[in-house]
């Protein structure tokens, strides 16, 4: 009989999933990229939260960056794109 503890297995949080998933969408469904984008820099960082709030429990900030700066691209790419069509 072993005496040590193990701790519990870490895992990605599903909100940092969610992010990354919904970042994703934004680049898949163009007409509604910018809401998309938005909800995702929005899940991106209650996930950090929670994420920096149990970190002995949880993993995925590289989800939570990922998603961040793929909703950020995704943004500023919409904003360039209506500032081309203004002209």
């Amino acid at each position: 009989m072993s005496d040590s503890v193990q701790s519990p297995q870490r895992r990605n949080h599903n909100l940092a999933t969610l992010a990354l998933v919904l970042a994703f969408a934004g680049i898949m469904i163009i007409q509604v990229g910018v809401l998309l984008a938005g909800a995702a820099l929005v899940v991106a960082w209650i996930a950090r939260g929670k994420i920096l709030a149990n970190p002995k429990r949880y993993t995925g900030m590289m989800l939570v960056f990922g998603a961040a700066g793929i909703s950020v691209a995704v943004l500023l790419l919409h904003l360039a794109f209506w500032l081309m069509n203004l002209g």
